[in-house]
């Protein structure tokens, strides 16, 4: 349980660092520098895996009903 809570932790902390670094987007002498993330691939792939987490889980459903 500590395991799953670190790992999730973690990669909460660095989604949240990068978002952070990528949210002061002018550097210190005004010019704009370039994002860690691109954040409309990774809003698109995150909504993939939602997606295909919720059809396995509805699938797994539809056969624990059918056992």
């Amino acid at each position: 349980m500590r395991l799953l809570l670190g790992v999730i932790l973690g990669a909460l902390l660095t989604v949240g660092a990068a978002f952070v670094a990528d949210s002061f987007a002018l550097g210190e002498s005004g010019v704009e520098r370039r994002q860690i993330v691109n954040w409309d691939v990774a809003g698109d792939r995150f909504h993939a895996l939602v997606a295909y987490a919720h059809e396995e889980w509805n699938s797994l459903r539809a056969d624990r009903r059918g056992n």
